[in-house]
């Protein structure tokens, strides 16, 4: 599934595979997205605290090095796409 939506954040969408996705951007300062549903894991991804700020990009930074990613817990790996969607966009790709 692949959804691309203009809402501000909380956000949520409807899928007839996966049901009810959200992604929520949580902290502070902005540094946490998470994106949960019924029936997929919980990822969230975490901007680290020393990283420059991007106003532009939803969680701050598209560099690898200042971001973690964990699904259901576990570390993973995390590779960001270049943006090249629209301005308070974003794309999940489950």
């Amino acid at each position: 599934m692949t959804d691309t939506t203009s809402l501000p954040l909380p956000a949520s969408t409807e899928d007839d595979h996966y049901g009810e996705i959200s992604v929520e951007l949580l902290g502070e300062h902005r540094e946490k997205l998470v994106v949960s549903g019924e029936r997929i894991p919980t990822v969230t991804i975490v901007r680290a605290p020393e990283a420059e700020v991007d106003d532009h990009i939803v969680i701050g930074t598209r560099d690898p090095r200042h971001l973690t990613i964990t699904v259901d817990g576990e570390d993973a790996t995390i590779k960001p796409g270049k943006g090249k969607l629209r301005r308070q966009t974003y794309r999940v790709d489950v």
